[in-house]
This record gives C-alpha cells, structure tokens and sequence, in this order.
C-alpha cells in the first residue's frame, strides 16, 4: 500500500514538473515571437525613415532596433494569440466606412450656415483590459473626422473622446455607441478568448446578442467543468480533503 502511495506520488510530481517545462517552453516561444515582431517593426520604421531600401539600411535597423528594446526596455505587450482574419477584414471595411462617414460629417457642420454647436467629452468604459487592444481601440476612434482620444485611464480600461458638435444627449450615447462599436470589431478580430467572453456577458445582461454566436461562453464554462471534475479523479486528492487510515489488524 505504501509502495502504491509512494507511486503515486512520483507520478504525480512527474506530471507536474512536465506541465511546469511545456508552460515555460510555450512562455519562452511568445517571448520570441513578441521580440521578433518589435524588432521587425522598428526595423521596417528605420527603412522608413530614410526612404531607402539596401542591405546598409536593415543592418543599422537590426542594430538599432537591438539597441532601442535592450536600453529602453518596456513591459512586453501581452498578444491575445488569436486573430480572425474574416473579422479583420471586416474591421478594416467598417473602418474605412467610418472614414468616409466623418469626413462628410465634417464637411456637413463646416460648411453649413448656423453656428457649430459645442463638443463634448465622453467616458467611455471598456470591456476589455488589454493594453494592446485599448491602444487599437483609441487609435482607431481617433482617426474617425469628428473624434479624438484626450484621456485613456488604462487601469480602469475607459477613454475618453472629445465628439465634434455632440451636446445632446441622443448625440452623446450615439458617440458612446460607436466607440463600444469598435471593441466589438476588435475583439472579434483580434481579442483574446477572455475578452470576447467578458462581452457577451455584458450584451447578455444588457439584452443583447453575443458575439461570435456565444461559443466563447460555452468554452468557457466547459473548460471549468472539465477543471471541477479533474479534481476529482483517482489518485487526485483535493485541496483540504481530510486522509483516513485503516488500521490493519
């Protein structure tokens, strides 16, 4: 019995210890990934930057780029490992439609004859808290004619946008509305798992339809139960469980 205990125990630090290797060889692999993807960028930016394309120019911008991320180091940018290129595309179509859209806004209050009513600035809370995702989602209500990004509260998640001739406040929502409209996309494009989980539970509660069809939900909550009921597999004591012994005779 003692021998079948002790076995157990080697097996299961075993499998413990190779589930420790697997989840640093895959933080390792991201590390890279996320390394490579900074130095191509700055690299592709310091070919930019001297509008010339030659064997000189992406050594200097390897070099450079080594040099930037070693001295100027920053907390590495969490990927969500997903990207749906459907929905990207979708996203860059809405986008350019958003484009065209203000910019006749624009030219609409410009040129028109009675005064400009005044601006507003409006918070806008958002559902996820990726920095990646916050920083795409500002940079894109910022580019739309009519709109641009004056705060981010990262810590809470919300940014704030100053609205060209908004001050009602059918404007106001409608302003709102179009910024959370643009998380939407990006967390179908682009957000983690997580992410499109915590906005369905939001459109649900609000009545709403969730994206991507709910699945994330489910997944979700399979992945816990398969999590409850592992816990109770032979062999796998759970955490505070009370150990009885016979007493042999």
């Amino acid at each position: 019995m003692t021998n079948q205990k002790s076995s157990q125990k080697a097996e299961s630090q075993k499998s413990k210890s190779a589930a420790a290797r697997t989840a640093d060889r895959k933080a390792l692999r991201w590390a890279l990934v996320r390394q490579l993807l900074l130095t191509t960028g700055l690299v592709i930016l310091w070919i930019m930057l001297w509008d010339g394309w030659s064997v000189v120019h992406i050594v200097t911008g390897i070099i450079v780029a080594v040099i930037v991320t070693r001295l100027f180091y920053l907390p590495p940018i969490e990927l969500s490992g997903r990207i749906n290129p459907w929905y990207f595309a979708v996203y860059l179509a809405w986008f350019a439609w958003q484009l065209a859209r203000g910019a006749l806004q624009v030219a609409a209050v410009a040129l028109r004859p009675r005064k400009t009513n005044p601006g507003s600035v409006i918070a806008v809370d958002l559902h996820t808290r990726s920095d990646l995702l916050i920083t795409i989602i500002a940079q894109t209500a910022g580019l739309i004619p009519g709109t641009f990004v004056t705060e981010v509260d990262r810590a809470r998640g919300v940014i704030f946008l100053h609205v060209l001739d908004c001050n009602t406040d059918e404007q106001i929502e409608s302003a709102r509305e179009l910024a959370l409209e643009i998380e939407v996309y990006v967390i179908k494009a682009m957000g983690s798992l997580h992410d499109i989980h915590v906005l369905n539970e939001s459109r649900i509660a609000q009545g709403q339809k969730p994206v991507l069809g709910g699945r994330t939900v489910k997944d979700v909550k399979a992945k816990s139960d398969a999590k409850t009921s592992g816990e109770g597999k032979p062999g796998v004591k759970p955490a505070g469980a009370d150990t009885t012994r016979e007493d042999g005779a």
